[in-house]
Order: structure tokens, then C-alpha cells, then sequence
């Protein structure tokens, strides 16, 4: 994890050393805004995992790709898996303002 003036950056390295354990423990629900409306999904169990997120935050895009329900934010997250590309960004609120994060993702197949 780097914050930083580009946000936070989740190294690769540290995305592969974390444990099956470690990710059954992390949690996710739809959030809706004053209106109602689903407005994105709030993580908890992330805080104490080392990578800059914590409990609370909400994932508002993922890659450019809206994520307002949970549903949403799984199948932006698979499609950024997919892709291949080297990194994938998430829009996160946390209170009153944005934070950029960007994962390193593993390669797929070679690690």
C-alpha cells in the first residue's frame, strides 16, 4: 500500500499474500443514498488487511464502470480480472471525498 497524491496503490505482491481466510473475513452490502437509490457498496473487514481501504468505504466505480449495488460491483471487479490489464482502478468514498485506488493485479496464470 502507497497513499499517496495518487490515492492508493495495492501492490501486486501484496495482493498475492493474502489468505483465504483473510478475504472470507472481508464483507460487502449495497448502500442507498438520501434518495433511496443504491449508491454503491461498503466494505468492511478490509481495514485490517494492510492495503489502504477501510471499513466503510465505498466502492462508487470500478474501472470507470458505475458500482451501485453489489451485484454491479462483482461483475465490474470480474471484468477488470478479465481484461488483463496490469492494473485496475476503484473509485472509493470515504466521508465527504474520493479516493483513487488502484490494485496491481497479479498476472493471471503466471503467479
Amino acid at each position: 500500500m502507497e497513499p499517496g497524491a495518487r490515492g492508493v496503490v495495492v501492490s501486486r505482491e501484496r495482493l498475492l499474500h493474502l489468505t483465504a481466510e483473510q478475504l472470507r473475513a472481508v464483507g460487502w452490502a449495497t448502500v442507498v443514498n438520501a434518495r433511496g437509490k443504491a449508491a454503491g457498496v461498503r466494505l468492511s473487514g478490509v481495514g485490517r488487511l494492510g492495503l489502504g481501504l477501510e471499513d466503510g468505504d465505498v466502492v462508487t466505480s470500478i474501472n470507470g464502470r458505475l458500482t451501485p449495488t453489489e451485484d454491479e460491483a462483482t461483475a465490474a471487479g470480474a471484468a477488470a480480472w478479465m481484461s488483463g490489464a496490469p492494473t485496475a482502478r476503484a473509485d472509493v468514498a470515504r466521508g465527504d471525498r474520493i479516493v483513487a485506488v488502484t490494485l496491481e493485479l497479479p498476472m493471471r496464470g503466471r503467479e
